[in-house]
């Protein structure tokens, strides 16, 4: 995804698209981002993709340097990548889904 297919997509100008992240206090950029992110999320947290590499993940969805991904991935989850799909695999085990609370230890 790119600020110009995404201006396509909303049959807007490039320039139309910027003004109206602006005038929410969003930027374009940042929206993109926070969406590939959000797609990196839930693949970390398909058991169908568990046998793929963290980076092979990032880099399918446009990151190319892990260093960053990986700050961004915690700047928006509040978890590391790593911690957030092995969070994920616990509640597969688990049975729950993933917005509910891990069973406690008993």
């Amino acid at each position: 995804m790119s600020p110009g297919r995404l201006a396509e997509q909303m049959n807007l100008s490039r320039r139309r698209l910027y003004q109206v992240f602006e005038a929410q206090g969003e930027t374009v950029s940042r929206c993109i981002q926070k969406r590939r992110l959000a797609n990196i999320a839930q693949d970390l947290a398909s058991r169908r993709l568990e046998h793929q590499s963290i980076t092979h993940i990032a880099f399918k969805w446009g990151f190319s340097d892990a260093a960053h991904f990986s700050r961004a991935f915690k700047r928006q989850f509040d978890l590391s990548p790593r911690a957030f799909r092995a969070r994920a695999s616990a509640r597969a085990v688990a049975g729950t889904l993933p917005g509910a609370p891990l069973p406690s230890p008993q």
